[in-house]
């Protein structure tokens, strides 16, 4: 059985040339936030009430922008604070158990240590394309997720060991919902273990900004909705899961946040009509995170930098 560890590890960032990009006031808004605030109030149900959202719609943005704050590399350190399963009898016997499991073991009270990377793009939005073609200046950049590092980083901490994934493919223009997970094939004490793959399929996502261009926009929260499947010799498991995450900018440079995993039934799970679209098990985490400082070759006035999956250094 894969544990709630491995799921919940698995979701949830050389030589190089530099680029310095103009600052932003804090206070601007995320491309595609929202004031009419959703995901917010999901971090603070009671269990049992929280439904599974529903899908993407075609024409729904396929990637979330972060504030501008959330550029740089950070080292985050996370502690699992609480589970609740509102709905015990339908969840499968392996989250239970690891759910019951000492902190030592993954269970309430232990923590997770890990680096996330966020970097700027320029997105293919129709405003950007507008001003390309129509000559109306210079597309604007928006801060995205270094999802295969942020992947490979965060499932290595939930695993328990550096290594425990061998590598992540992630394209975040032809293919922005999908990732693939290349598990290795040793263990944390060097025993082979069996070809395992994980492929990642997000099925709905959202962000919000309480407070926007309007208020002091330093709280952003986004949600992903995943499909796991993991592939072994001669099994195949799938689990759906939502993963909520509020970012709170307590001073330039740190973040304080909370994370709510939700874990859903699959329509191939026997129960999954009785749960009735609700999550069966929720699980809290409390996190911080501190900016990484800029290496002393950065350009001057530099607050942050962070490489890019192309190996570019950009500064902020």
């Amino acid at each position: 059985m894969f544990s709630r560890r491995s799921a919940l590890g698995s979701m949830t960032a050389a030589t190089a040339t530099t680029t310095f990009m103009k600052p932003l006031s804090a206070s601007a808004a995320a491309p595609g936030s929202s004031e009419n605030l959703y995901l917010l109030p999901r971090l603070d149900a009671v269990p049992g009430s929280i439904s599974q959202p529903s899908y993407l719609a075609p024409w729904d943005p396929k990637t979330i922008y972060y504030p501008r704050w959330l550029f740089g590399q950070w080292n985050v350190t996370s502690t699992f604070t609480s589970v609740a399963t509102p709905l015990k009898k339908y969840v499968p016997e392996g989250f239970l158990q690891q759910a019951n499991a000492p902190s030592e073991d993954g269970g309430v009270g232990s923590t997770y240590n890990y680096a996330l990377r966020f970097y700027s793009t320029l997105p293919d939005t129709f405003s950007n394309n507008a001003r390309f073609m129509l000559g109306l200046g210079y597309p604007e950049d928006a801060i995205i997720a270094d999802k295969a590092f942020n992947t490979k980083q965060t499932s290595d901490a939930f695993l328990g060991y550096t290594g425990a994934v061998a590598s992540v493919e992630f394209d975040p223009r032809d293919a922005p919902l999908r990732q693939t997970v290349e598990l290795s094939r040793l263990g944390p004490d060097m025993v082979p273990l069996p070809p395992r793959r994980i492929e990642l399929y997000v099925n709905a996502l959202k962000s919000e900004q309480p407070g926007g261009v309007e208020g002091d926009g330093k709280i952003f929260v986004t949600s992903e909705l995943a499909r796991q499947v993991l592939v072994a010799v001669r099994d195949v498991q799938v689990t759906d899961y939502e993963v909520i995450n509020e970012y709170r900018l307590i001073a330039p440079g740190k973040i304080e946040g909370r994370q709510r995993s939700l874990l859903y039934l699959t329509p191939q799970d026997p129960n999954y009509f009785r749960a009735g679209n609700k999550a069966v098990t929720m699980y809290d985490y409390a996190f911080t995170m501190t900016r990484e400082s800029p290496e002393a070759d950065a350009p001057q006035g530099a607050v942050a930098c962070v490489p890019t999956p192309k190996d570019v250094i950009q500064c902020l």
